[in-house]
């Protein structure tokens, strides 16, 4: 079965008149030239060149949803970047986002110290192999 897409240029234009900041969806997109040319985000699985026009409808705002099977719900942290999308429920954000300063203190740390020529010795020190 193909996939329908939920979202293309025309409604890339319309979210980005309302004043989001971008958007994650759980299908395929169409017109992604036009997404990038408005510099809208939009994370999707894939691109399709199928209209999802007429065949779909908001079935909720502000509440709980599944996205790719993952549960997410008003509050979560939604956090998106070439590499992908994480979603982060609210009751673990203060321990999640302290672990990512933490590791992206270390990987900090580790460039330096690579950038310098440090030896393998010393860079295990800072974060073991089975880390990187």
């Amino acid at each position: 079965m193909a996939e329908v897409s939920a979202m293309g240029g025309l409604s890339t234009t319309v979210a980005k008149s309302y004043g989001l900041a971008g958007n994650i969806v759980d299908c395929g997109v169409r017109d992604v030239a036009e997404m990038r040319n408005r510099d809208y985000p939009v994370w999707s699985r894939g691109v399709t060149p199928i209209t999802g026009k007429f065949r779909f409808e908001a079935l909720e705002i502000n509440g709980p949803i599944v996205c790719a099977g993952v549960q997410v719900s008003p509050g979560d942290l939604v956090v998106a970047d070439d590499t992908g999308v994480v979603f982060v429920p609210q009751k673990f954000i203060g321990e999640v986002v302290r672990r990512a300063i933490d590791a992206s203190a270390k990987e900090e740390h580790l460039i330096k110290a690579l950038e310098k020529g440090s030896s393998l010795g010393e860079i295990k020190k800072i974060l073991s192999p089975e880390k990187w």
